[in-house]
């Protein structure tokens, strides 16, 4: 026996500088289709890379269907990141019932979509397009690394409320004194002051208008030497003894009226009787 050589031949792909793989989406709304009656189908190839970068460059069929056949493809004049697949499909009257094909979408730097099935319901009367079956089928392992941060904020609000009251209370005390005697002796090395005020207020009620005699003393006596404590009260007993002197006239002279009312009042009463 002999034998042949076998050689094998090894492509080696460039690193791509976009490896996000394109995604395939449906774009017709429905997938019943009538038995005998070409149909289109549209589906939507979605770049995820820039087109300048890598351009989708093939959409093949990795499960085929009989009657079904690509049409056209072509980007989307308002983006050219998306792409539109078109399919023409003529099914067979043996075909009544669901039907699959898959697809598989690549860039020009080989990086390739997920495997995308789309089932067709084929049907003999008008299709209500009630069953619609898309089956999505991952032909490429991915690994994927995925973190997760979880930031925690604790707010703590503090509210502080501060009342304050005030209360004024104003206490009013009236003093009436008739006859106020005040002495205050005061003995230091330094300065002794000696104040003596009198007030004397008299207020004469008659038929007559009122008259109101007020009579205001005051002295102040300052000694800038430790002096003789008796001759300072000597000094006040002559000054009480010189204001008492000088007002008793004046209290006779305002007590004349009252005398002589008194006296009117008794000849009429007499009269009276």
């Amino acid at each position: 026996m002999s034998s042949a050589p076998a050689q094998f031949l090894i492509y080696v792909l460039p690193t791509p500088t976009c490896p996000i793989p394109p995604v395939i989406m449906p774009a017709t709304d429905c997938f019943e289709i009538l038995a005998g009656i070409p149909t289109d189908i549209q589906l939507l190839v979605v770049n995820n890379c820039n087109p300048t970068v890598a351009d989708i460059s093939d959409v093949i069929m990795s499960k085929t269907l009989s009657g079904l056949d690509m049409t056209d493809m072509a980007a989307l004049p308002t983006n050219d990141s998306l792409i539109l697949v078109e399919f023409n499909f003529t099914s067979q009257s043996n075909q009544i019932g669901p039907q699959t094909f898959c697809v598989i979408a690549y860039t020009e730097e080989q990086v390739q979509s997920a495997e995308y099935c789309v089932t067709l319901n084929v049907v003999i009367s008008s299709p209500n397009c009630t069953t619609t079956t898309t089956t999505t089928t991952e032909t490429t392992a991915t690994s994927t690394t995925s973190t997760t941060s979880k930031t925690t904020t604790t707010t703590t609000s503090t509210t502080t409320s501060t009342s304050t009251t005030t209360t004024s209370t104003t206490s009013t005390t009236t003093t009436t004194t008739t006859t106020t005697t005040s002495t205050t002796t005061t003995t230091t090395t330094t300065t002794t002051t000696t104040t003596t005020t009198t007030t004397t207020t008299t207020t004469t009620t008659t038929p007559t208008p009122t008259t109101t005699t007020t009579t205001t003393t005051t002295t102040t006596t300052t000694r800038h030497s430790a002096g003789d404590v008796e001759d300072e009260f000597l000094f006040l007993r002559i000054l009480l003894l010189d204001l008492q002197r000088r007002q008793q006239p004046q209290l006779q002279r305002r007590q004349q009226p009252q005398l002589q009312r008194r006296q009117q009042l008794q000849q009429q009463l007499r009269k009276s009787r």
